[in-house]
């Protein structure tokens, strides 16, 4: 609740306006405590490589896509990704950061994603969770390939 007078929220819904996925962005304001420094002891600044990205640093979290969706999971991965990197990809020079779960970092590279995990990952609610980032260079592939998708028309 704390960050979400800056965060932007989108939630993909079935036919019967069920939520099957959802993800939150937010822009760090650079005061608030982030969950990598809470979870991990990670100072983003001080881990983040190059340091030229950390002009705008966007927080990635609360991304979770029902099972009750079964293959259509992966376009709705597509679409609440695309959104989010789309504001992300407005900026020349920024960065993502996010804690996730390792087969999600999995699922990212094969996605084009180039994610760098920052540490190595702790069990946390029951699955391996990795912190990592991603420079804007690293998520063009898949937003060039993807923007259509998008929720967000520039």
């Amino acid at each position: 609740m704390h960050y979400l007078g800056y965060s932007r929220i989108f939630i993909a819904r079935d036919e019967k306006m069920d939520i099957v996925g959802a993800i939150r962005i937010l822009e760090w304001n650079r005061k608030d405590t982030l969950p990598m420094t809470k979870l991990f002891s990670i100072d983003p600044f001080n881990h983040i490589v190059p340091t030229r990205c950390n002009e705008r640093i966007w927080h990635i979290g609360r991304f979770a896509i029902s099972s009750k969706v079964g293959r259509l999971g992966v376009v709705v991965f597509k679409i609440l990704m695309s959104s989010v990197i789309s504001l992300i990809c407005r900026y020349e020079r920024g960065v993502m950061l996010s804690e996730c779960d390792s087969k999600l970092l999995r699922m990212l590279h094969l996605m084009g994603i180039a994610a760098k995990p920052l540490s190595d990952g702790i069990e946390y609610l029951g699955s391996l969770t990795i912190p990592m980032y991603v420079t804007r260079d690293g998520l063009e592939f898949f937003y060039n390939n993807h923007k259509q998708l998008s929720l967000i028309k520039h």
